[in-house]
Formats: structure tokens, sequence, C-alpha cells
């Protein structure tokens, strides 16, 4: 838990050395580790009553309920479904990805999120179906994943960047 916490906060040093304008922030999380202004907040809600509980708890009071094992239309208790969460993160991305070309979003966008979400990202770049079952693309924590526009669309043009730990 220190290690993740420590590289979150080098995430933040980047941030304040790159001048990145909070305001300019898109994030789908709920807890964020710096003080920012929404352009667009999403609720992690699809854990529902699961959120947040350790994980003896939830083997105790939940047992057997894994995000990669529930069918693609039963939700966790009190949370979403895989496919209303990746529902939810798909349209995120698409209104993201029209805004920004469409020019109502006027400058570059840094996303925080957590790997779930991101993973998620991969598939929908890659056009290729995705499930709660499908495999997890590689990344570290705090890891940096750049995407772009170019003549072929949006693509990743960095993946599980970690020079930020240095």
């Amino acid at each position: 838990m220190r290690k993740g916490i420590e590289a979150d906060g080098a995430i933040v040093d980047l941030r304040n050395k790159e001048s990145i304008n909070p305001g300019n922030w898109e994030s789908i999380c709920i807890i964020m580790l710096t003080s920012t202004t929404y352009i667009r907040s999403l609720a992690v809600i699809f854990l529902g009553d699961l959120a947040g509980m350790l994980h003896k708890d939830a083997e105790e009071h939940y047992p057997g309920v894994y995000f990669n094992t529930l069918e693609m239309d039963s939700p966790f208790p009190g949370g979403e479904s895989p496919r209303d969460f990746y529902s939810r993160i798909s349209t995120v991305f698409e209104n993201l990805f029209r805004g920004l070309e469409e020019n109502t979003l006027k400058s570059n966008v840094l996303l925080i999120t957590h790997g779930g979400v991101i993973n998620i990202l991969y598939y929908l770049l890659e056009n290729r179906e995705w499930s709660n079952q499908s495999s997890f693309y590689p990344m570290g924590n705090t890891s940096v994943h750049t995407v772009e526009k170019g003549r072929h669309g949006w693509k990743l043009s960095n993946a599980n960047v970690l020079s930020h730990l240095d």
C-alpha cells in the first residue's frame, strides 16, 4: 500500500512539473489524491456493496463473488453488472474522443483511473470484444498510457510507462 501511495505522489509531482492545468483533467475515479476540477466525473459504483470492503470481509459476506466470475448481466450486490460497467466506460471514452475531435475540449486531457478502466480502453482502441473474463493487459501501478489521434484514428502511442518513478 505504501509503495502505491508513493507512486501516486510521483504522478502528482509529474503533473506539477509539467504545469498541467487541473481544469483539463478527466476523471473516472471517485477518490482523487489531488484537488482537481472535473470536466466529467463518474463514480466507481461497479463494486456496489463490496466497494472498500476488505478481502476477508468480502469473502465472509459474499463468498465467491468476483468480477471475472459474474455473468455479463449479473451485477455485484448493490452495484453494476460487467456489461453496465463496460457500457458506462466506453460511453465516456466515446464522448471524450468526440469532444476532442470537435474541439469542444480544447486541450490535452489527463485521465487518472484504475486498471479496469484502462483495460477497457485498450480493448476499445484495438476494436476487440471485451468481457469480464477477457485477459488483462499488463500495466504497473501508476503507469502512464498515452492515446493520440492519428491518420487511422485513436491509438496508444505509449503504454505502461513508469519512468516518472525513477
